[in-house]
């Protein structure tokens, strides 16, 4: 089992997290004009979480790390 999903499993996203998971998926879609339902939006979304399980928190942090990918 790998690290992202041993923290998934025992620590929730508090909902100030949330939000900031949001925001800046939010950010992304509407930068790229990407549908929410497409796959370059899940693949955004996979992008973020998976930042945020690396210990990117702070938002302007995530979102510079997701636009670069």
């Amino acid at each position: 089992m790998n690290a992202i999903t041993e923290r998934a499993m025992h620590d929730p996203v508090a909902p100030d997290e949330v939000d900031v998971l949001q925001g800046v998926f939010d950010a992304i879609i509407a930068e790229r004009r990407l549908n929410k339902q497409s796959v370059d939006a899940l693949q955004v979304a996979r992008d973020v979480i998976r930042f945020y399980f690396d210990g990117i928190h702070d938002h302007d942090t995530l979102l510079d790390m997701v636009r670069a990918e």
